[in-house]
């Protein structure tokens, strides 16, 4: 029997570069999960897996590999001018930050704050000078609005009844760029976080109506934060998100920009114009995020980019090894004046010192890449991996451990609520096919859908919105493993 190995960070898909949800049959042979063209040195053949994927073989003869590698060429750059054209297209029905302005401030006095949203906002340390400049508004379910509000302001939509509605539940956190225009917002969610593992919950995410928040530059920048005045023009801070710079502003007395997730690297035009005339960014990393090799990493991409601008980068240090500690909105006095500003080298040197050594090698400056480990061959006694669903436990991906005497272990991780497969089903002609799944929803009732095969095509994230969108709960940490399970749904065809 064949031996599938899944692609990984050490053995990516060489047709889409990825690190999931591809396999290997042969040193020759890949089955793609994403891409429908072939790279240069491979070709696809006519065969499929049962996910409608197709195969990619290795070229057996090089010598046209310079003829396929012209034609790839010209596809790549028709590619790119389509992906500009459309980009174009949705840039010119966008509103520029100019013109979001005066509807955002419109909207912020239209909306006003709700008593309980302006204590929060006390509560978190801002004073009432800043609560009512910042422009913070309240948004309530099914929120509606002036007509004179256009549907591409970004959070604007028009209802099934005809009448424009914000899109949201929460505090509109509106941001301002360098030149002190509102250039759109995101909502806090001021619903409680649910308990349940598998509930998704986002606390903060961007308006959006008809169109995203994007702005029309660049390649679609999302806005950025600016907040305060600095007391040494040279030097700005930085932190990620939009209400955490407005806090620490007025906390530290210093000026300080912010992007959601601390990508600014995402928005370079606007960074630029945030640091003119800047030769020094600090930047005040979380709590905890020198113990996360994904953020610390994060972080070196960002000094990177900062340092391309040629910028001096610091790192702001009060001792925040830990989530425990505070982050730079909650530092009490004696931490403010306690803190150090660290070099690059200096903090992933902290970094280094304690994440384990696997994860050292990641953020490590100076250390090579450690070479691939040779493939380890299959072991007969080491029981398959496989899926379980119920209405008790939910949707259980189960595998084992090997221990140290040589036995293995069973482990189980949740998934998701149960969700199960009923039937293929197709037409006649063999087309149109679909999944009949049934699942337990959020309200604990069984709800039974027709998945479209289509919407597991390319990375199948349709199919996920397909199922939460009728009420399906999942944990977001296990989306690949959900992906995987609904890539193997497999039952016998019903013809309808």
């Amino acid at each position: 029997m064949t031996k599938l190995i899944k692609s990984s960070q050490k053995n990516p898909c060489p047709i889409c570069k990825k690190e999931d949800w591809c396999y290997q049959l042969s040193p020759s042979l890949w089955c793609c999960k994403r891409s429908d063209e072939a790279p240069l040195g491979f070709h696809r053949t006519t065969k499929q897996d049962r996910d409608g994927a197709y195969y990619y073989a290795v070229d057996d003869d090089p010598s046209d590999w310079e003829f396929k590698k012209e034609e790839w060429a010209k596809k790549e750059a028709q590619r790119k001018l389509d992906r500009v054209e459309s980009q174009q297209q949705e840039f010119s029905t966008q509103l520029t930050s100019a013109q979001r302005d005066p509807l955002i401030r419109s909207l912020s006095q239209d909306c006003g704050l709700i008593r309980e949203h302006y204590q929060m906002l006390s509560n978190r340390g801002l004073p009432d000078e800043q609560i009512k400049g910042r422009l913070f508004f309240s948004i309530e379910q099914f929120q509606k609005v002036g007509e004179h509000y256009p549907l591409n302001l970004p959070g604007v939509y028009r209802s099934p009844f005809g009448d424009r509605q914000l899109k949201g539940k929460g505090i509109a956190i509106v941001t301002i760029d360098a030149d002190g225009l509102a250039t759109g917002w995101q909502v806090m969610n001021d619903d409680p976080r649910p308990t349940e593992p598998d509930v998704d919950f986002c606390k903060y995410y961007w308006a959006k109506g008809n169109k995203s928040s994007h702005l029309p530059i660049g390649d679609g920048e999302l806005p950025i934060q600016t907040s305060g005045t600095a007391s040494n023009p040279d030097t700005i801070w930085e932190c990620e998100g939009l209400l955490k710079p407005v806090i620490a502003s007025d906390l530290i007395g210093e000026r300080f920009i912010g992007a959601a997730g601390g990508l600014f690297r995402s928005s370079p035009i606007q960074v630029k114009a945030a640091l003119k005339d800047v030769q020094t960014v600090i930047i005040a990393v979380d709590a905890g995020d020198v113990v996360n090799h994904h953020r610390v990493r994060h972080w070196r991409l960002e000094t990177e980019f900062l340092k391309s601008l040629g910028l001096e980068v610091l790192f702001a240090w009060w001792g925040q090894i830990n989530k425990t500690e505070n982050d730079i909105d909650e530092l009490t006095p004696d931490e403010c004046s306690s803190i150090e500003y660290l070099t690059p080298d200096r903090l992933f040197a902290i970094a280094n010192s304690q994440l384990p050594e696997k994860e050292d090698r990641l953020v490590s400056e100076t250390e090579p890449e450690p070479e691939p480990e040779p493939e380890k061959a299959l072991d007969n006694n080491n029981p398959p991996v496989k899926f379980s669903s119920n209405y008790q436990d939910g949707l259980i991906l189960h595998t084992v451990e090997k221990q140290d005497d040589g036995t293995f272990q069973p482990q189980q991780q949740r998934i998701g609520n149960h969700l199960e497969a009923s039937a293929y089903v197709e037409n006649t002609e063999g087309a149109e096919t679909g999944v009949l799944v049934k699942f337990r929803n959020q309200r604990g009732k069984t709800s039974q859908v027709l998945i479209p095969r289509i919407t597991l095509a390319g990375d199948g994230l349709e199919a996920l919105r397909f199922l939460v969108d009728r009420g399906y709960h999942y944990s977001r940490k296990q989306k690949g493993l959900l992906l995987d399970y609904l890539f193997g749904l497999g039952c016998e065809v019903v013809r309808v």
